[in-house]
């Protein structure tokens, strides 16, 4: 931080994911079609050719980590000696951000389905 208590910009990364975000928003801004047809195709690429794959990826990471938890390095401790918050307390945090976190999602996307589809007619 500078003197005037101001966090400084990191120019390369800013400029980085600026540019990144640019290559990807702006084709699909300015060629909404073939930007649907091309998202469609890769979306169909990647869940019929990589389908299992992926599942498979997914379940031998899982069995992974569950080795990792109850094998000896599961006993290694990350951080402080002692614990900062309890495991009720961690528990309740990840439910309230897993709740927040939908109401977010939802709040943003749920009047879609029902303007796209009405419930009754």
């Amino acid at each position: 931080m500078n003197k005037s208590n101001q966090p400084e910009v990191d120019w390369l990364i800013f400029g980085l994911s600026a540019t990144l975000l640019a290559l990807v928003v702006l084709p699909v801004v300015l060629f909404p079609e073939a930007s649907q047809s091309a998202i469609n195709a890769i979306f169909k690429v990647l869940t019929t050719q990589f389908g299992v794959l992926y599942v498979t990826l997914t379940t031998a990471i899982i069995v992974l980590l569950l080795y990792i938890a109850i094998s000896p390095w599961g006993n290694i401790r990350l951080g402080r000696i002692e614990a900062r918050y309890s495991q009720f307390s961690w528990i309740s945090m990840l439910f309230c951000c897993g709740i927040g976190g939908s109401v977010i999602y939802w709040g943003a996307t749920e009047w879609v389905f029902y303007y796209t589809s009405p419930p009754f007619g």
